[in-house]
């Protein structure tokens, strides 16, 4: 399906939830909607029977009370995502990343869930880790005033939700953020050697 033909039928779902007459429930059966960045979407009530979802972005979506029979999502990223209701029966989540997905109402009997991951929170750090991230921001806030500059050689900060933190002139070499969430980080003059 093209990113045009999924955004009309979006359009029409959006107009069916909303109870508009000429709103359409959508039907994503059996369609490719891999490598995708569908976060926060609303997909409430959507039917996507065996569709191939793979290492698509779905963190913060809406997937209540959808039809998701032998759905593919290996390796998707569902964190916080709302399944609440949903019928996953048959799906694939091997690899999945479901760190506070709400999974209300789900039987998981039937579901692939081998090596789907849930991500740590950085507040489930260890101390020393939490302090080198907490000091570095403040070297990076006050333009290297205050704090000091982050120095994470050889650290693990694998399957950690890192979002969003600035990097920026850190000492990252040998650091394994393997698994881990890195969407919107600045790496700006930093040392990645031999980091993975």
């Amino acid at each position: 399906m093209s990113v045009a033909g999924l955004a009309a039928t979006l359009s029409r779902h959006k107009a069916f939830l909303a109870g508009n007459p000429d709103g359409v429930r959508a039907d994503l059966s059996g369609q490719d909607l891999s490598s995708l960045n569908l976060e926060g979407i609303i997909l409430q009530g959507v039917v996507a029977a065996a569709a191939n979802i793979n290492r698509s972005l779905l963190a913060n979506a809406d997937l209540s009370n959808a039809d998701l029979f032998r759905a593919n999502f290996e390796f998707c990223n569902l964190t916080e995502a709302d399944l609440a209701g949903a019928n996953l029966t048959g799906a694939n989540l091997s690899g999945a990343r479901m760190t506070g997905a709400r999974l209300d109402q789900v039987n998981l009997s039937e579901v692939n869930i081998d090596e789907s991951v849930e991500t740590k929170q950085i507040a489930e750090l260890p101390e020393d880790i939490r302090t080198l991230l907490n000091e570095h921001d403040l070297w990076i806030e006050s333009n290297g005033q205050r704090g000091r500059r982050g120095d994470f050689r050889g650290r693990d900060l694998s399957d950690v939700n890192l979002e969003r933190l600035n990097f920026n002139g850190a000492n990252l070499s040998r650091t394994n953020f393997s698994g881990a969430i890195l969407a919107y980080c600045q790496f700006l003059l930093a040392d990645l050697s031999e980091a993975n």
